[in-house]
């Protein structure tokens, strides 16, 4: 028997978020940069995922990072 271990995109997205709010939970605030950066993941990527996120209850944003530009951090 042979496994495969690509995951679907749906296995994907669940462990990008738990890459993302696990570093939420260890790192307090961060902006969605930060994020893209300590996890590898594109920009976009961190985006959905924190869309996804705020949906589901988990994170909440809150102010704006200090160039007071861009989005605010989580």
């Amino acid at each position: 028997m042979r496994i495969q271990t690509a995951g679907t995109p749906k296995v994907m997205r669940n462990l990008n978020e738990f890459l993302i709010l696990d570093r939420i939970i260890g790192g307090g605030p961060q902006s969605r940069a930060d994020l893209s950066r300590y996890t590898g993941l594109s920009k976009p990527t961190v985006s959905s995922a924190i869309a996804h996120l705020i949906e589901r209850g988990l994170v909440r944003e809150t102010g704006r990072a200090e160039n007071t530009q861009g989005r605010k951090r989580l």
